[in-house]
């Protein structure tokens, strides 16, 4: 979308407004990685002032990579708050504790069938070296399966260049698929790059 230098200059007049009414967080939505250390103890960090002082929404994490019961722990300590949020067991890149990471997201849901979770999926995305559309494709049916509402992808690296639009079309398909209870398939060709549906016309 190009965006005319009447409409910058209109955006960056709003985020100095916004900076004047919320310093730390001017026009953020999203406070990323909170801790749970960050509510017990404001020493650790003002993360608990921006959120008391901010209309976003934080995104928890655990302190340790893969600690569920920690993120469980935060999680139930903000829920009391009565503020939203988004619980993220984080995603881990191939050979790196990718299979138990999505094992994590499956038990949080067990945990909290009602819990509001993110996925952020540049880590397997921007880390591996295959066509992303099939990548993203099947993250979005895990997303689909599990209920998590929220995803955070990235397009940094040069094979990523389309991964936003990717998510969108199969978040898409994978919505159509679970409304009528069946697979994703015979709903949009979008999502076939290598391999047509039908190569052969016989």
């Amino acid at each position: 979308v190009h965006v005319g230098a009447a409409a910058r200059r209109e955006h960056a007049r709003r985020l100095v407004e916004q900076t004047r009414d919320h310093p730390p967080l001017a026009g953020a939505e999203l406070l990323l990685a909170v801790l749970l250390e960050e509510f017990r103890d404001a020493a650790a960090g003002r993360t608990l002032d921006l959120v008391a002082d901010s209309p976003c929404t934080p995104v928890l994490i655990a302190r340790q990579p893969g600690d569920l019961d920690d993120l469980c722990r935060t999680i139930e300590t903000f829920a009391a708050t009565g503020r939203p949020f988004y619980a993220d067991p984080v995603l881990d890149p191939i050979h790196h504790g990718f299979t138990r990471s999505v094992g994590r997201y499956a038990t949080l849901r067990e945990r909290y069938p009602d819990c509001p979770m993110l996925m952020g999926i540049g880590n397997l995305s921007e880390l591996t070296h295959a066509d992303t559309l099939g990548l993203n494709t099947l993250l979005m049916g895990i997303v689909s399966e599990l209920g998590i509402t929220a995803v955070l992808t990235t397009e940094v690296s040069r094979h990523c260049v389309s991964v936003v639009r990717e998510v969108d079309r199969a978040r898409r398909v994978m919505f159509a698929a679970r409304e009528d209870n069946m697979p994703p398939r015979h709903i949009d060709e979008s999502l076939l790059a290598l391999h047509e549906r039908k190569p052969f016309p016989y």
